[in-house]
């Protein structure tokens, strides 16, 4: 009875942090603006020349829902689809801010600036069988010749948005899949540079190789997402729950059957 009041006061909290709480507040700013001073409205603007039809206020927020929308059934985890809502929801009030007066929408984009050096999105806190490594343990127990169980390794930074958005997707599939034949692991290579260098790993952002999954068998690496092409490039990855499970049969493996069986 107590695991589930648990886990949801770990969620109330997850999402109580300042990150969230600046940013909706941010975003309640413009609404309280415009309900003390009704006189301040939205000048209609003109978007003919760019093709579009939207000729006011209204309009705009039906077009930001619908975005939303969209992104709320591509989105990996609820974390990434809220750091998308703040973005795309403050993106439209600065635009809405400039057509009322272009000091008020500098106030707000000083705002957002302190809250997006001040108030970074937390990381995951909540329930998992995820073990934290360092290169030692990860020598040990990951890349021994004789270890008979298979090693799910998330590769991440503390300060990666993707690795901070995807955290709760790998406790996820952590809580669902651990066995006694599949287990999980993480290792912070801005820590262990080394280790990063090692399965050639960049730690730029630039490179979309952040975070790295990869899954280990007899101290061996039999995949990762993802992928690095022949040609050095990186394979583009969808972050979802369904296609990660597959890409690493991890229903197949947690009940302790082995890659090259399930391919016969």
């Amino acid at each position: 009875g107590n695991e589930p009041k648990k886990e949801l006061e770990v969620m109330v909290g997850r999402f109580l942090s300042s990150y969230y709480i600046g940013n909706t507040l941010l975003i309640s700013s413009y609404i309280l603006l415009r309900c003390l001073r009704p006189n301040l409205k939205p000048k209609d603007l003109d978007w003919g020349m760019f093709g579009f039809d939207l000729e006011n206020e209204g309009h705009l927020w039906v077009c930001l829902v619908v975005l939303l929308v969209v992104k709320l059934k591509s989105s990996s985890t609820i974390d990434a689809w809220l750091a998308e809502f703040f973005m795309y929801t403050k993106a439209m009030i600065c635009l809405l801010l400039f057509t009322i007066d272009w000091r008020i929408m500098a106030w707000f984009v000083i705002c957002w600036a302190v809250l997006w050096i001040g108030c970074q999105q937390p990381q995951y806190r909540g329930p998992t069988k995820i073990i934290p490594m360092d290169p030692e343990i990860f020598e040990e127990r990951i890349l021994n010749p004789d270890c008979k169980e298979s090693w799910l390794i998330l590769f991440y930074t503390p300060w990666n948005t993707q690795c901070i958005q995807l955290g709760a997707l790998f406790a996820e599939l952590s809580l669902k899949y651990d066995s006694r034949h599949l287990h999980f692991g993480k290792i912070d290579v801005a820590r262990w540079e080394l280790t990063a260098k090692k399965f050639k790993i960049s730690l730029e952002d630039s490179d979309f190789q952040l975070p790295t999954w990869i899954l280990f068998q007899k101290g061996r690496e039999v995949g990762r997402v993802p992928q690095i092409l022949t040609n050095g490039k990186i394979h583009s990855v969808q972050w979802q729950k369904k296609g990660l499970e597959q890409a690493f049969q991890m229903e197949t493996l947690s009940d302790g059957n082995s890659l090259s069986e399930k391919k016969k």
